[in-house]
């Protein structure tokens, strides 16, 4: 059986509706924005173990 190849593409779109290929928005801009969604994971991450410390433990027992 043939091997399926998938391909994607991320959006992003903005607050003032305008929708802009991941991909094609200048350097500056992606590192900015990896930046904020890299924060917004680690929130989210942090509250979540937060009131689920037993799920942090059980993947990373000390």
């Amino acid at each position: 059986m043939a091997k399926r190849e998938y391909t994607y593409e991320c959006f992003v779109e903005y607050s003032d509706g305008r929708i802009e290929k991941l991909k094609e928005l200048p350097h500056e801009e992606q590192e900015r924005l990896a930046a904020l969604w890299g924060q917004r994971m680690a929130d989210t991450l942090a509250d979540y173990f937060s009131t689920h410390p037993e799920e942090y433990f059980s993947r990373n027992p000390q």
